[in-house]
């Protein structure tokens, strides 16, 4: 069973908007409403995603707050 508080892209909800204390997010990889928690990747000076030196994965920062989920409308 899929938990409904939990929301990352691809997971078969529809396209939808992620608010970190009433603030629109960009970048959203992962959202949890019930402990408060947003994912977003990490853009350098040109606005490309940063990537691990060594591990040459997107680097990512963790946001806490107020976190809505709601349907893009």
């Amino acid at each position: 069973m899929m938990d409904s508080h939990i929301h990352k892209p691809g997971d078969g909800r529809g396209r939808r908007d992620v608010l970190l204390n009433g603030k629109p997010l960009k970048r959203c990889i992962y959202a949890d409403t019930k402990r408060g928690i947003a994912d977003v990747h990490v853009l350098d000076d040109q606005g490309r995603l940063k990537i691990h030196k060594r591990g040459k994965r997107p680097l990512s920062k963790r946001l806490r707050g107020k976190v809505e989920v709601v349907p893009c409308g």
